[in-house]
């Protein structure tokens, strides 16, 4: 930091997951014409390993009345997750075999971003003016091993894509309403490869614009604000790989190299008093992406098929109401939160069929953080979700989970504090989940409750001193990773 009026900093971070082991089972029973065919026992595997490089720089400064806020951020991984199937099948007279199954997928992100916003004082309210520009290259390879033969070939895929972004945004205040409106336009182009060729089907350019609008005034001791905008959700990168992965005799999963962005109007009404908050969101969204289950293309069995994402044809409502209220009560901080959640989503039905997804579910959460003497922390948290319909998924079981955790700080003098966080999710292995995927197949899927703890280290130096200013740059971007 130079002085009041000009800042400039920067930062690196690396993160590093040298392991993470996941283990399981999934266990499948079929028939044909109501008569048993056959039984298949999976023990499946999986291995990580996680590298992350992080860096941001800035400068945020004031020249007269305009105020500058300039980022440059960088983010380079690679992730590599081997894994695999032991599968033994059982046919209906007895008869055994086996097979086993070794994936392996690495993907790598080099990714940099800018951003700049300019803010200026006009007619009593605030112009600001912006620009962003991103460019990330990201690679994905697939290859398995196996002594059977499978309907899926080794692939390596390559991702170039760059954004660039302007936006300007006017607000100022008519007495005690505030009035806020804005645009932003985007420009993608998304350029991939296959095997280091350039696949023309699978490249695209999207050009958009982004409007927003708000209103927010107080109304007595009662904080009230409704809010516009139109969102876009672009696929997440490992959704737009072309690899298809083996999960047993009957299942592969793939991604979808020509998923398009969902695009989505949103209007947001939010009242607050005092610990008190009250939201209600609603959103029509089309395009938006989904698993479904279809027969695997090309093969003559009836019982394989294809788990992959899909963009939906028709658009759809959604409906959360959200109340919440957090109070300070001596060193007791709790939070009692409820969500409930309509939609009116459309999908097809293994009969044929179109079926209107509008079961509603709740969502409940207390959360508590009870301070203590020694800079010792205690949280615990009780989560519950009931049955309900998300997209084409319908929850068929009723999910509780309990957790706990610790945190205690230890002072290092000079060199800053030291935070250790022990937690453990789950504790009294009540988060069992079940869903039914909807579509041309239908996939019913269960899953045991999993209790596990984490320890995480975190040292921080200079924290008292710290004015970092750096906002950042490309976090759109950043979360499709």
């Amino acid at each position: 930091m130079i002085d009041e009026n000009h800042s400039f900093g920067a930062y690196y971070k690396w993160d590093n997951h040298p392991w993470q082991n996941f283990s399981g089972w999934l266990n499948t029973e079929s028939y044909e014409d109501d008569r048993y065919r056959e039984l298949s026992e999976s023990n499946i595997y999986q291995q990580t390993t996680f590298k992350k490089h992080i860096f941001n720089a800035y400068y945020n400064g004031k020249v007269g009345k305009l105020g500058i806020d300039f980022n440059v951020d960088g983010l380079f991984d690679s992730t590599s997750d081997p894994n695999g199937t032991e599968e033994h099948i059982t046919d209906a007279e007895g008869n055994k075999t086996f097979r086993k199954v070794d994936n392996f997928t690495k993907s790598k992100n080099r990714f940099w971003a800018t951003k700049l916003v300019l803010t200026y004082p006009i007619a009593k309210g605030t112009l600001t003016l912006g620009g962003e520009y991103s460019y990330n290259n990201r690679t994905d390879s697939y290859s398995y091993q196996s002594e059977q033969q499978l309907p899926v070939t080794n692939s390596d895929t390559r991702i170039r894509e760059s954004m660039t972004a302007g936006f300007m945004e006017y607000g100022r205040n008519f007495g005690r309403l505030f009035a806020q409106a804005g645009v932003r336009y985007e420009y993608l182009y998304t350029g991939y490869f296959e095997s280091g060729k350039r696949q023309d089907e699978m490249s695209r350019k999207y050009g958009d614009w982004f409007p927003t609008a708000l209103l927010s005034m107080p109304l007595g001791k009662v904080q009230l604000s409704l809010s516009y905008r139109q969102d876009i959700m672009r696929p997440e990168y490992g959704n737009l790989t072309n690899s298809t992965i083996y999960i047993n005799r009957y299942t592969y999963q793939t991604g979808n190299p020509y998923l398009r962005p969902a695009y989505s109007h949103v209007v947001v009404l939010n009242a607050a008093y005092k610990a008190l908050n009250f939201v209600v969101n609603y959103s029509y969204t089309k395009d938006v992406a989904t698993l479904v289950t279809e027969p695997y293309p090309g093969s003559d069995d009836p019982l394989l098929s294809i788990i992959h994402p899909v963009n939906t044809k028709d658009g759809y409502d959604k409906l959360v109401i959200n109340p919440s209220f957090r109070p300070t009560i001596g060193k007791w901080h709790p939070l009692w939160s409820a969500g409930w959640i309509l939609q009116n989503y459309k999908t097809l039905t293994a009969s044929g069929k179109e079926m209107t997804m509008n079961r509603p579910f709740w969502q409940f959460v207390w959360n508590n953080d009870i301070e203590l003497p020694a800079d010792i922390r205690l949280n615990a948290c009780l989560q519950l979700t009931t049955k309900g319909d998300y997209d084409n998924l319908r929850m068929t079981r009723t999910a509780c989970n309990l957790g706990l955790g610790v945190q205690r700080d230890f002072a290092l003098k000079a060199l800053g504090k030291l935070t250790a966080d022990l937690r453990c999710y789950d504790i009294f292995n009540t988060n069992k989940s079940g869903v039914t995927i909807y579509g041309i197949r239908e996939l019913t899927s269960y899953n045991p409750s999993r209790r596990y703890f984490s320890l995480d280290i975190t040292w921080k130096f200079n924290e008292a001193r710290s004015k970092y200013r750096g906002t950042g740059a490309g976090q759109e971007q950043k979360a499709r990773m």
